[in-house]
């Protein structure tokens, strides 16, 4: 039995060989959509933001729904709809956060790996720097031959924000959040357990970010004054087991462009840059 490494804009993918070699590469697919797609939700707040600036952003609501298109060479058309908004005490909400995405490898000319989240998201704003965490959220991945069912639990600095005073030429501070996944690869014929992936430390480290000069940015929804915010991201799934065996990947580094639109309190367009690949991922939709 031999391990094969692939990486990937992502960060790489372990699977066997010889043994169904037609598997389509799930791990890779969820570490992409899960981890980096929780991250694009759950991903950085720079700077101290005012208190309440998340809970009470406009999207934050029951019925509240940001639709994410991605193109390049993993493109993705990705749903999140809140839910159950409750205001906890002052300056701390929660919410349900469901998340259904639907992804492809070009490369590999198969069908689309489709993913489920669910999230009950908790975000503490007392001291300014607002915390986010979602635990033992519920992760479902599938392709044509097998599923990835189980959870991931996350914490982050904020949503998709930034303060609301950017200047240009400021430089935020570099961020790092940590999270995990446990999930079992099942076989879609028999419903049989194959077998099972643990990451306990998956690491996802901003470094110093350079704010860009305020730009007039086109997107489908309209055209928005948005900050250019560029940095450079680290992906490190550290050590992960896979069935019997340690699986070590290297890091991977993204150069990464947010486009942060105050009159949205969002960032609508993220450019990421992999081994001289473009992938841009749009904001199509937020209500």
């Amino acid at each position: 039995m031999r391990l094969v490494l692939d990486f990937g804009q992502a960060g790489g993918v372990a699977h066997w060989q010889p043994w169904q070699v037609r598997r389509p590469k799930l791990s890779r697919a969820v570490f992409l959509a899960a981890g980096m797609l929780a991250a694009a939700l759950l991903g950085v707040t720079s700077g101290h933001a005012s208190a309440g600036q998340i809970c009470d952003a406009p999207y934050i609501h029951d019925g509240g729904k940001i639709r994410f298109e991605a193109d390049g060479m993993t493109p993705m058309t990705t749903l999140a709809f809140l839910s159950n908004v409750n205001d906890l005490e002052r300056d701390t909400c929660a919410l349900d956060l469901d998340i259904y995405s639907k992804s492809a490898l070009r490369r590999l000319m198969g069908p689309p790996v489709e993913t489920v989240q669910h999230h009950r998201i908790v975000i503490d704003e007392r001291s300014g720097q607002p915390l986010v965490s979602s635990v033992n959220a519920r992760v479902h991945a599938y392709g044509r031959y097998s599923e990835m069912i189980g959870e991931m639990s996350t914490n982050s600095n904020g949503l998709l924000l930034y303060p609301p005073a950017l200047v240009e030429g400021q430089v935020l501070p570099p961020e790092t959040f940590v999270s995990r996944y446990y999930f079992r690869i099942v076989d879609r014929g028999t419903g049989s357990t194959i077998s099972e992936m643990v990451a306990s430390n998956v690491r996802l480290t901003l470094s110093d970010r350079t704010v860009g000069a305020l730009q007039r940015l086109t997107l489908a929804s309209g055209t928005l004054l948005c900050w250019p915010i560029r940095y450079t991201k680290f992906v490190d799934t550290g050590s992960f087991r896979l069935g019997d065996i340690v699986v070590e990947l290297e890091p991977t580094l993204l150069d990464m462009t947010d486009w942060y639109c105050p009159a949205r309190r969002f960032v609508m367009r993220q450019e990421v840059r992999y081994q001289n690949r473009l992938q841009i991922v749009d904001v199509a939709e937020i209500e």
